[in-house]
């Protein structure tokens, strides 16, 4: 639990302040009686006994002792039933903490506790009033010297016997008691005297006169003598051995009877000592008066005063000291006074020099510093003081307006003045840098503007190498630094964009040209640059596509040949030609229809002759059964075989039975020129699915075919095999309408009635260069140069895309 005393801020009328300290058996408190306001000590019991409360009202008795050494009680009374004595609040030290701190007391110091002590404690033993717990914790010694003795009665010994069994309390101060009380024989005065001896002794030597700090000490302490002083302290003063025998006699009967006159004792040793003490202080004194230090000798005759007030010769002497030190001190003040006053010059603090000379011309009696030419020397720096202060308030006017120039040129007649000043040094640099980023900030709003115009015309380059400067005058402008990121950004983007799209038209130059490796090293390379561009990889994708499409064209092409040269020989091996060629190209929809017309072909060509005896082809046939084979011969001799196939075809013979036999005779002929034609017509149809091209419906020769089918002729036999001389073939992919031909001398060749669509044979031409008109299914024309000679080569061109399937089906 706590404290309820420490607990509450007020005992009696007394304000509690603070603990001053706490002990086993109460606390005292730092208080202010309210009433008058003075500082007290407010001192309670922890634990409230009927012995303690009796001890501490003892102690309270002590308030009817008034002498200078004795503490004095102002008041006595109870707060919630524990009692409380408010005493004089003595400023200083313990003895008890001196002797921690200082280990021993000079012997006229010692001396003078010990005689204070006695004359408190022998005032006291008159009165009746014994204190039994002398001790240095008891001892307060203030700041001038004085001791105040404490505590009378609140750690009275009553039964000491019992005390000493049973608690550990008193053995830290069993040293101090007298014998009598440790033995629980009466007592009286004597036993106080006997703890001043046992102090006195302490404070000389700094060891205690029995020692020991268990309770087997005490009997050196009743039964044992103390060890002379003589073996702690050297050169003793007559009579204070006997002093400390009378003092710390073990027999009342041969101890000091009073205090008083132990004091006496002691004060006739003091005196003796005191004189020669003062004596060897003012011999010192004189010795430091004669070195001129003045306040050591001053310091040292206080000493001597302090030990005998009385002492005329000390008094003489400090008079004489402090005259001179007064002499020295003006000397000296009126140097501090001139030095503060240069202090103050040099710091351009002229009132404060001017005050200084002005205090020193005062103590300048004889001249010696040339006070009054300092004075006008500092009057004048004052005047040019006031002039710079009022040409740098007119700066700061100047710079207030925004008027940077004029605050420049007031700030450059100062320095006229003062040219050294550090302020007006950094205040001109101040206003030339603000004039500075004052231009730079104008130079910077220009270079953006502009870099904004460049911006939004997309001139990137420009807008970003005028930020830059721009950045280079003030690299912290945030509008500047965020434009300049955006503009190369933008920058940035557009030259990747560029780029990629230069790469793109490499790429797909390469790819139209069908220059694969080229695209792959173009795309390789460009990847290389804009790693994972997604129009790269798309064209990447592309070039995968287009190379495996051609390379598949290429198959289909080279199968489509080698079955069109092997188809007039064996049209077996040309079959095969076109198996191998699905095998690399599986499902390729164009050697599948080849190969379907081939299968279809071989089915049709090897009808076998009709039987002679029949009665459809003993006789000539008539004109209804060999119409079908004229006109397919007149759709193969005007060169449209895709006609004559369809005319000819084995459906349109087996549907006229008496056609028959003609056909058979003529089927090796007709299985050239039919067949060979419908080949011819695949072989067309490839190259135009290589080069991607769509053909539409072949219109003349369905026209042919379909006049050959209506318009019934006179049957005949067809012509011969063999081609003319001089003969022209004219072919285009997938076909064309021939405008116009001219030879050489641009004679126009006349073209047949019924035929202007390729393939078109012109014949009985001469040999010669022709030139050919041709207009293509999207009506774009092209001219092209033929030759005619004995070579009988076929003139090929390509025209565009068509539809394959059209062609094929012959619609």
């Amino acid at each position: 639990m706590g404290d309820p005393v420490s607990e509450a801020k007020q005992i009696g009328r007394f304000l509690i302040l603070g603990e001053l300290g706490r002990g086993g058996m109460g606390v005292v408190y730092r208080g202010e009686d309210r009433l008058i306001g003075r500082e007290v000590a407010v001192k309670t019991l922890n634990e409230v006994t009927p012995e303690l409360r009796e001890r501490f009202y003892l102690e309270a008795r002590s308030g009817i002792l008034s002498h200078p050494n004795i503490v004095t009680v102002y008041e006595l009374g109870e707060q919630d039933g524990r009692p409380f004595i408010a005493m004089e609040l003595v400023a200083g030290d313990s003895l008890e903490k001196m002797l921690r701190t200082r280990k021993r007391i000079p012997l006229l110091e010692g001396l003078s506790i010990v005689e204070q002590l006695c004359a408190g404690l022998g005032h006291a033993h008159n009165h009746g009033v014994v204190h039994r717990d002398v001790k240095p914790a008891n001892v307060l010694v203030r700041p001038d010297g004085r001791v105040t003795i404490v505590d009378f009665g609140i750690a009275r010994l009553a039964d000491q016997t019992r005390q000493l069994t049973k608690t550990d309390a008193l053995l830290g101060t069993f040293h101090y008691i007298a014998p009598e009380r440790l033995k629980g024989e009466p007592s009286d005065g004597r036993a106080d005297i006997w703890s001043v001896g046992v102090m006195l002794y302490e404070m000389l030597s700094g060891e205690l006169p029995f020692k020991g700090k268990d309770v087997s000490s005490l009997y050196r302490v009743i039964n044992e003598r103390f060890v002379p002083l003589q073996e702690y302290v050297q050169s003793l003063p007559h009579g204070l051995e006997q002093v400390l025998e009378r003092a710390l006699a073990k027999e009342l009967q041969h101890r000091y009877a009073t205090a008083e006159e132990m004091a006496f004792d002691l004060q006739m040793i003091a005196e003796s000592l005191k004189q020669d003490r003062v004596d060897a202080l003012l011999q010192s004194a004189r010795k430091l008066a004669e070195d001129r230090e003045y306040a050591n000798a001053r310091a040292v005759l206080l000493q001597a005063q302090r030990i005998d007030p009385r002492n005329t010769d000390a008094k003489a002497l400090v008079l004489e000291v402090q005259n001179s030190l007064n002499e020295l001190q003006r000397g000296e003040q009126l140097r501090q006074l001139v030095e503060q006053a240069q202090t103050a010059q040099e710091a351009k603090r002229w009132e404060d020099a001017v005050l200084f000379l002005q205090q020193a011309q005062t103590l300048d009696t004889e001249g010696a510093f040339s006070i009054p030419m300092r004075l006008q020397n500092v009057e004048e720096l004052r005047a040019q003081q006031q002039a710079l202060v009022g040409l740098w308030e007119q700066a700061n006017e100047a710079r207030r307006r925004g008027d940077l120039p004029g605050a420049q040129w007031f700030l450059s007649e100062a320095l006229r003045i003062d040219a050294r000043s550090t302020d007006l040094r950094n205040a001109y640099s101040v206003v030339v840098r603000e004039i500075r980023r004052k231009q730079e900030a104008t130079k910077v709003e220009e270079l953006l503007r502009g870099a904004r115009e460049s911006y939004t015309m997309r001139r990137y380059t420009e807008a970003i190498e005028n930020l830059r400067t721009a950045t280079e005058i003030d690299p912290s402008n945030p509008e500047v630094q965020e434009l300049l990121f955006t503009a190369s950004t933008k920058q940035r983007d557009e030259r990747r964009q560029h780029l990629l799209d230069r790469l793109v038209l490499e790429i797909q130059e390469s790819l139209d040209s069908e220059d694969f490796s080229l695209a792959e090293d173009r795309v390789t390379r460009a990847l290389d640059k804009l790693p994972g561009e997604a129009a790269l990889l798309r064209l990447q994708e592309e070039l995968l596509n287009s190379r495996a499409e051609h390379e598949r064209t290429e198959t289909v092409r080279a199968a489509m040949l080698l079955s069109q040269d092997l188809f007039a020989d064996d049209p077996i091996q040309a079959m095969e030609a076109i198996e191998a060629g699905l095998a690399k190209a599986d499902g390729d929809p164009t050697l599948l229809q080849a190969r379907e017309r081939l299968q279809q072909h071989l089915v049709d060509a090897p009808v076998a002759p009709v039987s002679s005896g029949s009665s459809a082809l003993k006789g000539e046939p008539d004109e209804a059964d060999t119409e079908p084979l004229e006109m397919s011969n007149e759709a193969h001799d005007a060169g449209s075989y895709s006609a004559a196939k369809v005319v000819a075809s084995p459906a349109s013979i087996s549907a006229q039975p008496s056609a028959k036999h003609g056909w058979f005779q003529r089927s090796s002929r007709i299985y050239f020129y039919a067949g060979g034609g419908l080949i011819i017509a695949a072989v067309l149809l490839v190259a135009g699915h290589v080069f991607h091209h769509k053909r539409p419906s072949m219109d003349a020769p369905q026209a042919v075919a379909q006049k050959a089918v209506s318009a019934p002729t006179p049957a005949k036999e067809p012509a011969a095999a063999v081609a003319p001389r001089f003969d022209l073939l004219l072919d285009a992919s997938p076909w064309a309408t021939v405008v116009d031909v001219r030879d050489a001398a641009g004679k126009s060749i006349s073209l047949p009635s019924d035929q202007d669509v390729t393939p078109l044979r012109l014949a009985a031409l001469a040999a010669g260069t022709y030139t050919v008109q041709l207009r293509g299914a999207d009506n774009r024309q092209k001219t092209i140069q033929c030759a005619v000679s004995e070579a009988r080569q076929p003139c090929t061109t390509d025209m565009g895309l068509l539809d394959i399937q059209q062609l094929l089906k012959g619609e």
